[in-house]
Formats: C-alpha cells, sequence, structure tokens
C-alpha cells in the first residue's frame, strides 16, 4: 500500500520476509549449514554439502537422509520447508537427525549455522591438450573476480589454447557482473 501501491514494470516490491531469498540470489550468501538437498521418495537427502561448510565439517555425506529437525519428523516435507528450517541466522544451532545412505545408522547432529557462500564457478580445469573448461553457474555479486581467478589460475597451471565456458546451468543474476564478464 501507499508509496508502493502502483510501481513502473520494471520494479519490484521485496517485503522483509523475501529478503533473505533475495539476499541469495544476488550476492550467494545466506546463514545455514551449507548444502543442497533433493527429494527423493518421502525423505529430502543431502545432495552436495559445500566443501568447509557446517554440513561438510559434521561429516554429512552425499545420500545422507534428513529423520528430523529440531525434534520435528520430516517425513513427507518438501525441500523449501525442509530448507528454511536449515537456514537461519549465523551463529545459531539447529539439531539434525540423519539417516546414513552407507550403512543406515542415525545419528544426531548439532550445527552451527554459518554465512555460507555458494560458489559462482562451481569447477573449473584443463580438460586436455591446452582446452579449459570453466562451469559458471551464476551472475552474483563477486562472480568476475571469481572467473577471472579461474582463468588465472588455469593460465598458470597449463598453456591455454582454447576455453569452453559452460553457462548450462546458469539462470542469470545480476547484470552489471553478467557485463563485466563479457
Amino acid at each position: 500500500a501507499g508509496i508502493t501501491a502502483k510501481l513502473d514494470p520494471y520494479t519490484d516490491f521485496i517485503s522483509e520476509k523475501e529478503m533473505p531469498d533475495f539476499e541469495q540470489m544476488t550476492t550467494g550468501r545466506y546463514g545455514g549449514i551449507g548444502s543442497l538437498i533433493r527429494k527423493k521418495g518421502d525423505y529430502i537427502l543431502f545432495a552436495q554439502p559445500y566443501k568447509g561448510a557446517p554440513s561438510d565439517e559434521a561429516g554429512v555425506k552425499i545420500g545422507d537422509k534428513i529423520l528430523a529437525i529440531n525434534g520435528e519428523d520430516m517425513k513427507g516435507r518438501t525441500a523449501s520447508d525442509i530448507s528454511s528450517r536449515l537456514r537461519g541466522e549465523p551463529e545459531t544451532t539447529v539439531e539434525v537427525v540423519i539417516e546414513r545412505n552407507i550403512d543406515s545408522k542415525c545419528d544426531t547432529l548439532r550445527l552451527m549455522r554459518r554465512r555460507i557462500s555458494i560458489p559462482s564457478v562451481p569447477y573449473a580445469g584443463i580438460i586436455r591438450d591446452g582446452i579449459g573448461y570453466i562451469c559458471h553457474n551464476d551472475f552474483i555479486d563477486g562472480s568476475y573476480n571469481e572467473l577471472r581467478r579461474e582463468l588465472e589460475r588455469l593460465m598458470a597451471t597449463d598453456t591455454l589454447r582454447g576455453l569452453i565456458l559452460d553457462y548450462r546451468a546458469n539462470g542469470g543474476g545480476v547484470m552489471q557482473e553478467a557485463v563485466d564478464i563479457a
């Protein structure tokens, strides 16, 4: 209402409730335990704990099943619901009961949430004969610097004759970062 009742077609009002999602979308940072998750059957599984994040440090492995969060059963919950429960203010704790993928053993983990930075470039390497490959997932604050660092690292390790920039999973983001990279 009021000043935001009528906006031009290029302006959106973002409420306080929506700010954490907006911050993650534009900066790649959020408060949480640091892992991708996915649904399989009635449960949500850890799909990829980020290296050095609280989930990784606690020994969470790909395929570990989330049974409960803070004492509440998570069977049948959506990935969005679980994600919002795992996220929170840095330096707060969350208790997660998991079933290990390897041996079906149950473990209770108390994880301290931290400020998580999602990498814009999850992989960069030489694929063969001086051909570099960089997978670039999004255009967030700092994407240009991250991409440039990886390119310089590749150039220091081998004589680059070509470069593949993989944007297949890139959903866009901050236009100025995309312009800087171009």
